[in-house]
């Protein structure tokens, strides 16, 4: 049984991505509501509604705009309330979200009510293009953690999310609780990292988290691709700031009210919990960081270049192989690495128990491997 659901796409001075991301659900004849938030600058927002109203006689899309200081999370409630489905998607404009893995998770939360998100696996590809070279250049792939938390107690959702904490901001959610809890968001935090956490956390006290053993995203990373409001602050810089004593109580405060209302716990117990809860959290991120165990940044380096070394020798025969098999001596010889990297994608694609799934979005990528520029011959 199908069961409708809607996907918001927030995004900034990015209509390349955008457009790309649309061709993609043109090319999947997406029969549900999407719709594009923009906050964008006059040029992009401009070329972002002209996207828009080139694809909706052959997709459901609906452009909405807004101001370009409007905090994220206002811009998805508000986004979310010009839909009435009674489940919704956050994707950002440089992912893609499958179609089908959506349908697979709205109907696993309509059949189990006592969880709130559900997703599936994830994978990330990393490129690295130029305008020299093509897309297959350095390109890797690797899995993107997404969580299983399906105890019953609220307060061990809690703890476990934030011990080993995965993002759920691309979950399929229901459409009412993800309103309520961007709109939370936007009253209670005044930055972008308590600005992604809570959300997720809300949603880990509402209910269960499933990841079902599916592909359901695929995201791509290229490096300065991005263009954000400014620099994010880090943890370390919240930590040692004049005021993060006030942003985390009313983190917090969020938190405990929350677990009020679903377990009727009391409010000191509840501060216990979210205190604990957090601080394994902050342990992480200055783990991650590198502000807990010293390195000796030298013998970072040394580990670099030997890895480097090691994949060299592995390069030449197996790029002499992949030119060989292919007839293409002329593009070993000019590139060994590029023809090593070629073949080592093309096997770990046809080794993936995803195949079936990834092999239209590899393709989408590899035709618009930096998005699809107004000046760009389709």
């Amino acid at each position: 049984m199908s069961h409708e659901y809607s996907i918001v796409v927030p995004t900034y001075n990015r209509p390349h991505f955008l457009k790309r991301l649309l061709l993609y659900y043109q090319e999947q004849k997406f029969p549900y509501a999407i719709v594009v938030a923009d906050s964008s600058f006059a040029p992009s927002c401009e070329e972002n509604r002209n996207v828009v109203a080139s694809l909706c006689n052959t997709l459901n899309v609906h452009y909405q705009m807004y101001r370009t200081d409007i905090s994220v999370p206002l811009k998805i409630a508000q986004a979310l309330d010009t839909v009435n489905s009674k489940y919704a998607v956050i994707c950002a404009d440089d992912d893609f979200i499958l179609p089908q893995a959506i349908e697979l998770c709205v109907c696993f939360l309509e059949a189990n009510p006592d969880y709130s998100i559900a997703h599936g696996h994830a994978l990330r590809f990393f490129s690295y293009t130029s305008a020299n070279r093509d897309a297959h250049h350095s390109l890797r792939i690797e899995t993107y953690p997404q969580c299983i938390l399906d105890f019953n107690d609220p307060r061990l959702r809690l703890q476990k999310h934030l011990k080993g904490y995965t993002a759920t901001f691309y979950s399929v959610h229901r459409r009412s609780d993800l309103i309520h809890n961007m709109q939370v968001c936007h009253d209670k935090t005044a930055d972008i990292r308590f600005g992604e956490l809570l959300p997720s956390c809300l949603s880990l006290i509402q209910g269960k988290a499933k990841r079902l053993d599916i592909l359901y995203m695929v995201r791509q990373v290229i490096p300065d691709s991005s263009a954000g409001k400014g620099k994010r602050l880090s943890w370390l810089d919240l930590l040692i700031s004049d005021d993060f004593s006030q942003r985390y109580t009313q983190f917090r405060n969020c938190l405990v009210e929350e677990l009020e209302n679903v377990m009727d716990l009391p409010v000191t117990e509840a501060k216990n919990e979210v205190n604990h809860a957090f601080l394994a959290f902050l342990a992480l991120m200055l783990y991650a960081s590198n502000i807990g165990p010293c390195t000796w940044e030298g013998q970072d380096v040394w580990k670099r270049a030997v890895r480097r070394i090691w994949r060299v020798i592995q390069i030449l025969p197996a790029a002499a192989r992949s030119a060989i098999i292919e007839r293409r001596l002329v593009v070993m010889g000019r590139s060994p690495r590029e023809a090593y990297n070629k073949l080592r994608l093309k096997r770990e694609l046809t080794g993936s128990p995803f195949y079936a799934d990834l092999q239209p979005i590899y393709e989408h990528m590899m035709r618009y491997p930096n998005g699809v520029h107004t000046f760009t011959k389709e």
